[in-house]
């Protein structure tokens, strides 16, 4: 049973196939495949066609980690609003905060620090 299989491995490979094609039609494991394919040299045109499917897999998955990157942004911005609406907020308030967050401009992630170097900001802060 095991010569068919590898028989119809070779034979589906010769043809251009890859190894995630194969293993859909012969239901063996990868590295199976791989011992029995090593041997089987691909055209170029085959090698072309394995290697602009394997771009397309990493387009596709970077468009749904983006598309996903953006969803989790937007709930975030929405929680944010809804959080703030329930806080009463005075206008000298407002002005400090958007002090700070013009001060804080070009600052990303994690860190503390100040995008723009204002004396007077680091004399209020320390």
């Amino acid at each position: 049973m095991k010569t068919a299989l590898r028989e119809e491995a070779i034979k589906l490979r010769k043809t251009g196939l890859s190894y995630s094609e194969i293993q859909a039609k012969v239901p063996v494991a990868r590295s199976t495949l791989s011992l029995w394919l090593r041997s089987e040299g691909l055209s170029i045109r085959q090698k072309q066609r394995l290697t602009e499917k394997k771009l397309m897999s990493i387009r596709r998955g970077w468009e749904a980690w983006k598309r996903q990157r953006i969803d989790r942004v937007n709930l975030i911005k929405d929680e944010a609003r809804k959080e703030i609406r329930k806080i009463n907020i005075k206008n000298e308030h407002l002005l400090l905060m958007g002090t700070m967050l013009y001060w804080a401009e070009g600052a990303k992630e994690k860190n503390i620090n100040l995008g723009k170097v204002y004396v007077s900001a680091i004399k209020i802060l320390s």
